[in-house]
């Protein structure tokens, strides 16, 4: 897979977004936006599970649980 430097990957609320070749990992930073409260600077990261051909996410970090994506 081929992706831009972490730091091209920027908006309101992401700094920046890394992907591990080796292990399928993706860490967003988060920037340090007022309106993000407690999760202002936090990380999360996407961990892949391959479940026989289909992906599951699981999705852990800095992050406080109540901001970050649902299943």
């Amino acid at each position: 897979m081929s992706l831009s430097n972490a730091a091209s990957y920027k908006g309101k609320y992401v700094s920046s977004v890394g992907y591990a070749t080796t292990s399928g990992l993706i860490t967003v930073q988060l920037t340090n936006a007022k309106e993000l409260g407690t999760a202002a600077g936090d990380t999360v990261i996407y961990s892949p599970i391959d479940r026989g051909g289909t992906l599951e996410w699981i999705v852990k970090g800095s992050t406080p649980t109540k901001y970050r994506p649902k299943k």
